[in-house]
């Protein structure tokens, strides 16, 4: 019911207002447009991509990427939420050195900041959202100069480095896990930097993880869209922010929707808005003596101004209000959980309607009477917020507990049916086959060419003939050249003139000789003395008729050794991969179990080491045997073994427990193995129970009762709708939810 039409308000209703995001990478600007449809944040339209490196081209950018982002649009928003680097935060805002950047930033384009978060952040609240649970991975944010590292369990940051590029991502993010020391890791990486990232994902799928840190199998590799952080950075603050600014906004949009919360806890365990969590501050309405403190906090909100251009007819009328009207005090501030001071310009509607009332009657009886079912209306329209809250009312009560622990194991058999005497799990073996075909460039040389020839005159200077056998070696004097005898030759013996007493050598001319190596040094030149076999030469020795012809050489590339060590690692890695994949994504219920490392039965290269090619090419095979079970036959299993050993009152949950089943043996038909439980003990915990004992109660009484749980801690309630003061005191009478977490 719209009351001030009641009271003759002809006012229009509020145009569609418009909202921006801006995305801060280290060296790259995003942005977008959005606005509130149907109650939901929906992207208008994306903004260019702008790179930045000093603070000049940071405003040029920005103001270049939302001039793409409102094209087309009827009006221009000025009110932003910005998405910042988690290294420009600290633990009390936005680091100083980032806060003097940002304030110019939005003074140069006339920005108003109605939200800040941690693009980190944003990007695991979203996955959340799209994904349906809590993600549970590692999220890598790649830079030009270093890679942020984020260990995300159930949606929650558990750690983060930053580590220098070095080249290598793989090895870049071994460190960074490293230096964590976690004792298991998320199978699951997550890529994001604004830009195609192949080549990352595939030096982080060819990683052998496995055998540098903590993971139970190869981890996935996923590469976010290039658009998907700014996307975030609007849409997980999307419905928060125009709610808390006076914007009509669905209750259920999103997880995130601001309903009244309710602290049952002790007043110094506050209860931040689901909002906060993510790390998001809003824009801030301060009184006159806070102002300077405010600015000093966080140096990047603006006030709302004149110079801020006109929104809708509900802005403008929000922004002619006194800020006396609408002021929250600290003390306000510190009573509501003390959450951070958020005003977004509240509407004054009950003072103005005070201020209405109060006037003196100057239109006779007609308005004396009006006057007096006003009281009437009022007393209506609280019975009805009563009752409306408490019969369609909801709350959700989140209860923190701290459970036990329990740390046991067990020896189980695993067969493919039950053996006598021992707990059995049902398993099947399966064989799980993978090959892989990589080639690559080669890196070594090798010399090729022909051998030089020639011919030879051999001389014999004893009495006996001599004989030399194909294959002969004859030497270049004073040299490391040799020749071949290609055929077998006879040389016959020396004779003598009996009349002149002179000696005559015995010879064979025209010899074939070949060298022994190829290249142009054995190109001899003719009359060359060379040494036959071992022979002196004065038993015997060799002349070259000629110039020898022939002898060249080359240097070629060819196979190294280096080439096929590196084939041999890419291969496994992506056989290993292969079936990685393969039992991923097998049914979600089953689990696998292997027998023996990865056995490799075919490797076959193309071309061996040394020889002469430009690629050299591997085929590789392989196998794995496992064990496929039921993950619901084996926590039964674990719970019936265990069940005399959980203390009175507390129940054994998949949520809660982590089984490992190590060392498999075969034996006689069936394997043994080992089987380690590491569980958090939840109480015995009936929801509807509960939520029938303490409906309709005080929230303080609620919190007495709650306190006799197993574990108790503390305990926290959103309510909605809000309703003042009823929804902060009370609980309705139905649609109560109790949620048990581990402290």
């Amino acid at each position: 019911m719209n009351l001030k039409n009641i009271f003759g308000s002809n006012k229009k209703e509020p145009q569609t207002e418009y909202f921006l995001a801006v995305e801060i990478h280290e060296s790259l600007i995003k942005s977008v447009c959005w606005e509130i449809i149907d109650g939901e944040p929906e992207i208008v339209q994306l903004g260019s991509f702008e790179a930045w490196e000093d603070e000049e081209s940071l405003i040029n950018g920005v103001d270049a990427s939302i001039s793409e982002a409102v094209k087309n649009l009827n009006s221009q928003p000025r009110r932003v939420i910005l998405g910042l680097p988690e290294s420009w935060f600290d633990d009390k805002g936005i680091h100083p050195t980032k806060k003097a950047l940002i304030k110019k930033l939005l003074d140069n384009l006339d920005l108003t900041a109605i939200g800040v978060v941690s693009t980190t952040q944003a990007i695991t609240h979203y996955l959340k959202k799209k994904e349906g649970i809590p993600p549970t991975a590692i999220l890598l944010e790649i830079f030009h100069s270093k890679i942020v590292v984020s260990v995300i369990t159930l949606g929650k940051v558990e750690a983060t480095e930053e580590v220098g590029v070095s080249g290598d991502v793989a090895r870049d993010v071994e460190e960074g896990l490293t230096r964590m020391e976690f004792d298991r890791l998320p199978a699951r990486f997550i890529l994001t930097d604004g830009s195609t990232l192949e080549e990352e994902q595939q030096q982080l799928v060819s990683y052998p993880w496995q055998e540098k840190l903590p993971f139970i199998h190869m981890p996935k590799v996923e590469v976010l869209p290039i658009d998907f952080s700014i996307r975030a950075v609007a849409l997980t603050g999307g419905t928060e922010a125009a709610s808390l600014l006076g914007v009509a906004v669905k209750e259920d949009a999103l997880e995130t929707t601001p309903v009244e919360e309710s602290n049952l806890t002790l007043p110094e365990e506050p209860t931040p808005t689901s909002l906060e969590k993510l790390g998001f501050t809003y824009e801030e309405t301060t009184p006159p003596e806070e102002i300077s403190e405010t600015v000093e906090a966080v140096d990047v909100v603006e006030s709302q101004s004149s110079q801020q251009p006109k929104i809708s007819n509900l802005a403008q009328e929000l922004d002619n209000q006194k800020e006396a009207e609408y002021a929250v005090s600290p003390e306000e501030v510190r009573q509501a959980g003390n959450r951070p001071k958020i005003s977004f310009a509240p509407l004054a509607f009950v003072n103005n309607l005070k201020n209405k009332f109060s006037k003196p009657s100057r239109s006779g009886n007609k308005n004396n009477l009006r006057f007096l079912l006003i009281p009437l209306l009022l007393l209506i329209i609280v019975a009805g917020a009563f009752g409306f809250y408490f019969f369609l009312g909801s709350a959700q009560i989140t209860v923190k507990i701290t459970p036990k622990k329990l740390d046991q194991q067990f020896n189980i058999a695993i067969a493919e049916q039950a053996q006598p005497g021992t707990p059995t799990l049902i398993a099947t073996k399966k064989t799980i086959p993978a090959s892989d075909k990589e080639t690559v460039n080669t890196t070594g040389e090798a010399t090729v060419g022909d051998k030089a020839q020639g011919t030879v005159t051999i001389a014999n200077r004893t009495i006996a003939p001599l004989v030399l056998k194909s294959g002969t070696i004859i030497t270049v004097d004073n040299s490391k050249l040799a020749f071949v005898l290609q055929d077998s030759v006879t040389i016959a013996s020396k004779s003598a003139d009996p009349l002149t007493f002179q000696e005559t050598y015995g010879k064979a001319t025209n010899v074939k000789v070949t060298a022994s190596k190829i290249g142009a040094d054995s190109n001899i030149s003719k009359d060359t003395t060379l040494t036959v076999d071992n022979y002196s030469k004065t038993i015997a020795y060799a002349v070259a008729d000629s110039d020898f012809a022939g002898g060249t050489s080359k240097t070629v590339r060819a196979v190294a050794k280096s080439d096929q060590d590196k084939l041999i690692t890419q291969a496994q890695d992506k056989i290993k991969q292969q079936t990685q994949d393969s039992l991923s994504n097998s049914d979600p219920n089953t689990a696998t179990l292997a027998l023996n490392d990865l056995q490799f039965t075919k490797k076959q290269f193309d071309h061996n080491v040394g020889e002469e090619a430009s690629t050299v090419t591997l085929d590789m095979t392989g196998s794995l045997d496992v064990l496929v079970y039921s993950k619901a036959d084996l926590f039964k299993l674990a719970q019936s073994q265990l069940q005399s050993q959980l203390p009175p009152g507390t129940v054994l949950t998949t949520e809660g427990t982590q089984i490992n089943v190590n060392n498999p043996v075969k034996t006689d038909g069936s394997y043994k193995a080992n089987v380690v439980v590491q569980a958090n003990l939840m109480p015995d915990f009936d929801s509807n129970h509960w939520a029938g004992q303490i409906k309709g109660k005080s929230i303080a009484g609620a919190k007495n009762m709650l306190q006799t749980i197993e574990g108790f801690q503390s305990a926290t309630a959103r309510t909605s709708p809000p309703i003042p003061f009823i929804s902060k005191n009370y609980l309705p009478l139905k649609n109560i939810e109790i949620q048990l977490v581990t402290q």
